[in-house]
């Protein structure tokens, strides 16, 4: 019963970037600093004992933006300082986000990356949702394709985390289960490199991306 609450693993998919271009990156990264380590294992000590599954987004969407994109990955929210990095509820088109990703001031809004965000009550986030016509992923592309000069989207249900690249399919993708996450100094480095907001507003990922490209061409 306990595995219920844990993620789906879509097995029809691609990586979004080269493995071998990811491990050259990330050949000189060492453990994982005690405050997220200590985040990653609670968070995944409430998936292991079955405790995350009775709850829904609602219930936990404010601890795991806080946990996840603030304090894990760095995103500044909304009166830290003149520019933040995350804000919630980002209308895109006739809908709206939960989270876009990007550079936000008085001066200009630039949205990097949408975020959807699903409660882990929804762990297969490929099939259509009780009562609606589309999936989880399905409804992160339309945000994404209804947002100007957006370069990513990332889905989550609090047991996984999805990075998508706008330009490349819905099969290919970034899949970053945070058991694995939690477990695996490598898996915790991958997830900083691509999604940190060190990485993906500075354009680091985005090169790595082109860089990945570069690299299958040449094979």
């Amino acid at each position: 019963a306990i595995m219920s609450g844990m993620a789906q693993k879509s097995l029809d998919h691609q990586p979004l970037f080269s493995r071998k271009l990811i491990e050259r990156s990330l050949s000189a990264a060492d453990g994982v600093p005690d405050t997220h380590a200590r985040l990653l294992h609670e968070w995944a000590a409430t998936i292991r004992d079955g405790s995350i599954r009775h709850r829904g987004e609602q219930q936990i969407r404010g601890p795991f933006i806080r946990k996840f994109f603030v304090e894990l990955l760095g995103y500044v929210p909304f009166g830290s300082t003149t520019e933040f990095t995350v804000t919630e509820e980002a209308r895109t088109g006739t809908g709206s986000a939960d989270l876009a990703l990007g550079r936000f001031s008085a001066a200009a809004d630039t949205v990097v990356a949408p975020v959807e965000l699903k409660g882990p009550d929804t762990p297969n986030l490929d099939i259509s949702m009780p009562g609606r016509q589309k999936s989880p992923v399905q409804q992160v592309w339309e945000y994404a394709m209804d947002t100007p000069h957006a370069k990513f989207l990332v889905l989550s249900n609090m047991l996984e985390i999805r990075l998508y690249a706008v330009g490349h399919t819905r099969r290919v993708y970034e899949h970053f289960d945070l058991l694995d996450v939690a477990d695996s100094a490598a898996e915790y480095h991958r997830l900083m490199l691509l999604l940190s907001a060190d990485s993906l507003l500075s354009g680091r990922t985005t090169q790595l991306l082109e860089d990945s490209a570069q690299a299958e061409r040449e094979v």
